[in-house]
């Protein structure tokens, strides 16, 4: 039979559940204390998560972007993307796009996008997501729903999540205001540019009419000189010869005087046809542009040294007068130019004549020069060139230049009908 416990024992016992029971009340105490903190902490935490979810969407809003998200798989080596859309009322207050019947709001962006700049986002994308790039951003054109060109830039952020499958989500921001912006300054500085470019222009316009006010004058002062020491000296020897003529008797002496009268007429005839071939060759109104660089050319070896050679598929079509007085001009120059600085030994003129089109090419075997630094240097050092370039401009042609040293220079003339 078992032994009760004495009444001491029984007491210890009593006390002993008495502990535990309170140990047992301050734990719950201590628990519920716990759990209400927490409860309090994680509805403090909901409520900031909350709050900072309208901030991102209304900084969203503020900042003019859009969030998405696509998962791609790559199927049978193809990448295949699948839109996980947010409501696209975002999108639309975003970027308002027209959407057919039986479409959704992502069949419409794809409408709307440039088709060459697609082209340039599929490959972008299909290159970051192959070579394991977790990043990438681009810009793109779209039309809205007004019938716009909005500029919008995309960063991508990718995540791969298993073999073959990956995880992207991009943020967009219109940025139609700054590429506006910018546009507008680079028109701007291109016109600021353009009216320096002009001023200069003129000035060297200007320079360039005084040069060849002056050089007329140089001219026009050596052809009065050249009048005056060779016609003028003949006639003057031709009037005291006829003279001394009419004074003469003996039939013998007025034949002597005659032919000396004659050979001196002769001389003042050639000078004067010189004088005037410099003024203006009659062959280019009567015989025309070929013939006129033909007889130059054969009067700029005699009185040079250089032998030039004029290479033409026949005397050209009926072009008018001011052409060839133009081209013939330029030719003359660029001769004129030859002998003074390019040291050449021989010299080819081609003229070709194209469907609607004159070009004349005037080669050299001379020292050569450098043509852009001659070309952006000082006008005194490209009058001659400069000269060219503005006597052609009347009839809307062109005059290029090239040319390397030591292997002499080409000069292009080119002119339409």
């Amino acid at each position: 039979m078992a032994r009760r416990p004495t009444s001491r024992e029984a007491d210890k016992i009593s006390d002993t559940l008495s502990d535990r029971e309170a140990r047992t009340d301050r734990s719950s105490d201590e628990l519920g204390q716990i759990v209400e903190a927490r409860s309090e902490q994680l509805e403090r935490a909901e409520k900031h998560l909350e709050w900072q979810e309208k901030r991102l969407s209304h900084l969203v809003r503020e900042s003019k972007c859009v969030l998405w998200h696509c998962s791609v798989e790559d199927v049978d080596g193809r990448l295949d993307w699948t839109p996980l859309r947010r409501e696209e009322a975002e999108f639309h207050e975003f970027l308002p796009l027209t959407v057919l019947p039986g479409q959704d709001y992502h069949a419409a962006w794809e409408r709307s996008v440039f088709q060459e700049d697609r082209v340039e986002m599929d490959r972008l994308a299909d290159e970051a997501i192959r070579t394991g790039q977790s990043e990438y951003s681009q810009d793109y054109r779209c039309i809205d729903q007004s019938g716009s060109v909005r500029w919008l830039h995309e960063d991508v952020a990718i995540e791969r999540t298993a073999e073959a499958q990956w995880t992207v989500h991009g943020i967009v921001t219109d940025i139609t205001e700054q590429k506006n912006t910018h546009a507008l300054r680079r028109a701007l500085a291109e016109r600021e540019q353009a009216l320096e470019e002009l001023q200069q222009s003129e000035q060297e316009r200007s320079q360039l009419i005084e040069q060849v006010m002056t050089v007329q004058a140089n001219e026009r002062a050596q052809i009065a000189r050249d009048l005056h020491d060779h016609a003028g000296q003949a006639l003057s020897s031709l009037m005291v010869g006829l003279k001394a003529l009419s004074q003469m008797e003996d039939v013998g002496e007025v034949r002597r005087q005659a032919e000396k009268l004659r050979e001196a007429t002769q001389q003042t005839y050639e000078q004067v046809r010189l004088l005037s071939f410099d003024l203006y060759p009659t062959a280019l109104e009567h015989l025309g542009l070929v013939a006129a660089l033909e007889q130059d050319a054969i009067r700029f070896q005699d009185q040079h040294g250089i032998a030039v050679d004029v290479h033409a598929d026949g005397e050209l079509d009926d072009w008018p007068q001011s052409t060839n007085d133009i081209v013939y001009q330029i030719v003359h120059a660029a001769l004129t130019n030859i002998d003074r600085h390019a040291r050449a030994s021989t010299v080819s003129i081609v003229v070709r004549q194209h469907p609607g089109r004159l070009v004349v090419v005037v080669e050299d075997d001379g020292v050569g020069f450098d043509v852009q630094k001659v070309l952006s240097g000082p006008i005194e050092e490209r009058f001659g060139l400069l000269a060219m370039q503005e006597r052609i401009r009347p009839i809307a042609g062109t005059v290029t230049f090239e040319s390397t040293k030591g292997q002499g220079t080409s000069l292009f003339i080119s002119v339409p009908l």
